[in-house]
This record gives structure tokens, sequence and C-alpha cells, in this order.
């Protein structure tokens, strides 16, 4: 039995990685982010990626 909770989960994950598939990152490139510009956009997005396996993994 699967709880309504994880299924609203499941479906904003997968809200967020078609928001994610709409981007074109490459008109980002040369925008750096964070207090020291450390961070591109495609490094932030990965970043983001990588948190929505885990939450696939966990659901």
């Amino acid at each position: 039995m699967e709880l309504g909770t994880i299924n609203q989960v499941r479906a904003k994950r997968d809200s967020i990685r078609e928001k994610i598939k709409s981007l074109n990152l490459n008109d980002q490139d040369s925008e750096t982010n964070g207090n020291e510009n450390e961070d591109t956009f495609k490094r932030i997005i990965a970043g983001i990626e990588e948190l929505l396996t885990d939450i696939s993994t966990l659901t």
C-alpha cells in the first residue's frame, strides 16, 4: 500500500525533471553563482538531478 505523500513526492519529482529537460543549459554557460562564484548553472542542475535520484531511491 502506497501512501498519498509518497505519490505526491514522486509526482513533484517527475515535474521537476520535466522542467529541467525544458531548460536550455547552454544559455547559462557563463553565469556563476555562490558566494565565491564557484558554481555554474550546469553544476547546480547536476546537483539537483542527483537529489532527484536519491529521492527515487527512497520512494
